[in-house]
């Protein structure tokens, strides 16, 4: 008899149990060229076995596996403590994602000594199987991606050589900014849920439109330049509300925090013009507060810097913050956003309405979350976008490399 592991369908199992109860099981065994214990174990089983093929499913008659069947879970007490906290919290409407429900099943078999415990890509496939898990999203936007083509894509990439050749730039000298915006409250449109939910809702505090602007940015050799906030407003914050290496910029009384020709300027004095001399290359985008004639005049003449700008529709290729640090710092921003809505603190209205979380917490979540994006991405995105490869062509297969892993 052949050792290779087989699996059969309820019908099969069926027809086999009949041999048996009309013959014998050793006779069964032989004629189907399967194990006796097989053939003992189906026997035991055929009340279950025929419920599946009169439910009426088609899908039922088909399957290698009785409910329940199949390894077992390390600690089954732990594995449905998991599933509780889960179902606490999309009760409640939090987001619930991925990471954070392997660290709480983490921590839960490393109480119980179960130190062994990895929380792994496969233990997180089966948890959601066992417990008929899913991603789902609460809205859903659909984007089309521009085209890019390839002439403008080079034309930019032998510019950035030239100049690296004329002007021979140090990596320290190259940098990329990019102002992206961070909402208020990030609750994020996807989270775990039960399959078959009707209604999947994200618990927040009204603020999801009230957004800020913040500049990232950094230089090709890994150094991360501090992030510059934009806030409305006029009325400086409190010294003690700033953490250290963060800028503010206060935009003024009715004004949207979104950056602009003055906002640009500001950056350039505070960030990028601070204790150096030496000739640099800037590469952007072609926002059209990079592009205006005092910010042009105000980079050649008081910064001593030459400037690359992206082609439009070209930065998720060419732009080093598009391609691997905006992705990053706000996953961890949206992050650290799920776990004040669980822990707070939190402060109310007059009339009961839970506040935003206060700006000293949000700057506190933004130095955060740029910590969380190494010198190592920081370099690596400069060779992905082609903007620092070796001169001599030896790293020119770092351009576009697919490398999300590190990123």
């Amino acid at each position: 008899m052949s050792t290779t592991k087989r699996s059969f369908d309820t019908a099969f199992k069926l027809k086999v149990v009949k041999a048996a109860e009309d013959h014998s099981k050793h006779y069964a065994a032989k004629l189907f060229n399967v194990n006796r214990r097989r053939v003992q174990e189906w026997c035991a089983q055929k009340e279950k076995l025929q419920s599946l093929t009169q439910s009426g499913r088609p899908s039922d008659a088909k399957r290698r596996r009785l409910q329940g069947g199949g390894r077992k879970c390390i600690n089954e007490d732990i594995d449905n403590a998991v599933l509780h906290w889960l179902q606490e919290r999309r009760e409640a409407g939090v987001r619930v994602t991925g990471k954070a429900l392997k660290q709480y099943a983490l921590q839960q078999h490393h109480k119980n000594g179960s130190q062994s415990f990895k929380a792994s890509c496969g233990w997180f496939y089966k948890f959601k199987k066992r417990h008929n898990i899913s991603f789902q999203r609460s809205t859903h936007v659909a984007q089309k991606s521009r085209a890019i083509t390839d002439d403008r894509v080079d034309s930019f990439l032998r510019f950035v050589t030239t100049q690296r050749k004329r002007e021979n730039y140090d990596l320290k000298d190259i940098g990329n900014m990019d102002e992206t915006p961070v909402w208020i409250e990030m609750p994020g449109k996807s989270t775990l849920e039960l399959k078959g939910k009707k209604e999947v809702r994200m618990m927040s505090t009204g603020h999801e439109k009230e957004r800020i602007t913040v500049v990232l940015s950094a230089l090709a050799d890994g150094t991360k330049l501090a992030p510059f906030v934009l806030l409305p407003g006029i009325r400086p914050l409190p010294k003690e509300d700033i953490p250290s290496g963060i800028q503010v910029y206060m935009c003024g009384s009715r004004v949207k925090s979104w950056a602009n020709e003055g906002t640009t300027i500001e950056w350039l004095k505070w960030i990028w013009g601070r204790h150096v001399t030496t000739r640099r290359l800037l590469v952007w985008d072609t926002f059209r507060g990079h592009m205006t004639p005092a910010v042009k005049d105000n980079l050649r003449t008081t910064h001593n810097t030459d400037i690359a700008y992206i082609p439009g529709g070209c930065t998720s290729v060419l732009q080093p913050a598009d391609v691997s640090w905006n992705k990053p710092f706000k996953n961890h921003f949206a992050e650290l956003y799920d776990e004040w809505m669980i822990t707070g603190p939190f402060s109310y209205t007059k009339a009961g309405n839970r506040k935003p979380p206060p700006k000293a917490t949000i700057l506190a979540w933004i130095k955060q979350a740029w910590g969380q994006v190494t010198p190592e991405i920081v370099r690596k995105s400069f060779k992905k976008c082609g903007i620092s490869c070796s001169l001599d062509g030896s790293e020119d297969h770092l351009f576009n490399e697919d490398d999300d892993g590190d990123f």
